[in-house]
């Protein structure tokens, strides 16, 4: 057994399945960095009184932070980053594949695709796997692919 299977969980494609990338964000920091991205896009947040309802809106924001950085991790622009989110960086970068479910979907199969990114050469990535129906090619940063991949997993998804 090598060091990474220790370290990670794998999915059904072998790929990664990346842990909890929140260490460095805490429920109202992740609420504030959830609702700034909103305002942004021109969504304005509210913070909920009700108890069950801002747990809730906490969890969605927890679920953003991680995507977030995940990013940044793969990109090896995280600040602070652990020796965890290294490993992970080290492990895409020379070519095993990551899985772009989000945070609690870890189980969910999608039909149609492989929801997984794996680094090709230089710049190149793949999304998806070509037996595994659809699949998509392109040449990005890093972080740039995983936000093209996050992307496509939620159009993909939804058509």
């Amino acid at each position: 057994m090598t060091t990474d299977e220790l370290v990670f969980s794998r999915g059904k494609y072998g790929e990664i399945l990346p842990p909890p990338l929140l260490d460095h964000v805490n429920p109202t920091e992740a609420l504030n960095q959830f609702r700034a991205f909103s305002l942004a896009h021109g969504k304005k947040i509210a913070v909920p009184t009700n108890r069950q309802v801002r747990h809730a809106l906490e969890n969605l924001a927890a679920l953003f932070c991680h995507q977030v950085r995940l990013r940044a991790v793969i990109a090896g622009t995280a600040p602070a980053e652990t020796p965890t989110e290294a490993s992970l960086r080290a492990m895409v970068m020379t070519g095993t594949p990551l899985s772009i479910r989000p945070l609690t979907f870890e189980e969910t199969d999608p039909e149609g695709f492989a929801p997984v990114l794996q680094k090709q050469a230089a710049d190149g990535w793949l999304f998806g796997l070509p037996d595994h129906g659809r699949s998509e090619t392109f040449t990005a940063s890093p972080a740039e692919a995983v936000e093209r991949a996050q992307g496509l997993y939620v159009a993909w998804r939804t058509k």
